[in-house]
């Protein structure tokens, strides 16, 4: 009995080490985040980037892919993950240089040719793009929600007045 206690418990302490060792070298660096330009300029967030500090050398321009990264962004009252990148799979891709994070290429998009996995909830916003990080905080951009032409109006109030004149006309 007191072999197999003795046995649990190196078994217990082994399996914490090695979990310790495994997670050793992750790594979330917290960022601010301002929209720059667009829609909501000057509205705050914060982004997360967790990766792993094996898959970088330290020196010189390296790029993680989303693969080896989490991202998480907290603006517009939303939070979005790598899933809602529009190239999601390939994208997002974080820059380094020596080490440090410098650009986070990163976009979601309700554009018609991209799919959403999360709509913006902010009705004035189609798209948020970002890329440099200074002083810690990472900069982006902001595209509005097409508005249609006057033509457009137009044309469909025509539609509307034809419809009315045909339905009056036939009663």
């Amino acid at each position: 009995m007191k072999n197999t206690i003795n046995i649990l418990a190196i078994s217990l302490i082994t399996s914490f080490l090695v979990v310790t060792q495994a997670n050793a070298d992750l790594v979330t660096d917290n960022f601010g985040v301002v929209v720059i330009s667009g829609p909501g300029t000057g509205v705050t967030g914060t982004i997360d980037v967790g990766y792993n500090t094996d898959d970088l050398s330290g020196t010189g321009n390296e790029d993680l892919q989303q693969n080896q990264i989490q991202v998480s962004l907290n603006l517009f009252l939303q939070t979005f993950d790598n899933t809602d990148d529009i190239q999601y799979t390939d994208f997002p891709v974080v820059s380094f240089f020596d080490g440090t994070i410098e650009f986070i290429d990163y976009i979601i998009s309700e554009s018609n040719f991209w799919p959403v996995t999360t709509p913006i909830d902010d009705l004035r916003i189609a798209s948020i793009f970002g890329g440099v990080v200074e002083n810690d905080v990472w900069q982006v951009e902001t595209e509005g929600v097409p508005v249609p032409e006057p033509t457009t109006f137009i044309l469909m109030a025509l539609g509307l007045v034809g419809l009315g004149y045909m339905r009056k006309k036939a009663a």
